[in-house]
C-alpha cells in the first residue's frame, strides 16, 4: 500500500514524485502534512539563483540514500511545484520515505 500517492513509477528503477517546496526555510526538512499530492519539503535556501533548488537534490539525495546525480528535476526550475525523477526502485523509494515520515 502506498504512503501517499505523489510518487509513480517510472520502469524498474526510476519513480517520479511531485514535490512542493517551502523556501527559506530555518531548516531543510520533511513536512509531513499534505502528503496527498505532493511531499513537501522546507528547504533552508532562498528561491534565487537555484540555490532552493541545488539544497532540495542534496537533501533529496541524502535522505533517499542515492547520489545527486540520481535526483533529476523534471519540471518546475522555477517553480516551488516541482516534478523530481529519483533513480530507485519504487519498493525502495516506499520504504524510506514510510520510515522517514514515521
Amino acid at each position: 500500500m502506498s504512503v501517499c500517492r505523489c510518487w509513480t513509477k517510472l520502469g524498474a528503477s526510476a519513480v517520479k514524485v511531485q514535490v512542493k517546496v517551502i523556501p527559506n526555510a530555518s531548516s531543510t526538512e520533511f513536512c509531513s502534512s499534505h502528503l496527498e499530492d505532493a511531499l513537501r519539503i522546507r528547504v533552508n535556501a532562498p528561491p534565487d539563483k537555484g540555490k532552493a533548488n541545488s539544497e532540495l537534490v542534496k537533501f533529496m539525495a541524502r535522505h533517499f540514500g542515492v547520489s545527486k546525480s540520481d535526483v533529476q528535476i523534471l519540471r518546475g526550475e522555477s517553480s516551488r511545484s516541482k516534478e523530481v525523477r529519483l533513480a530507485m526502485s519504487s519498493e525502495r523509494f516506499e520504504t524510506v520515505l514510510s520510515v522517514m515520515l514515521e
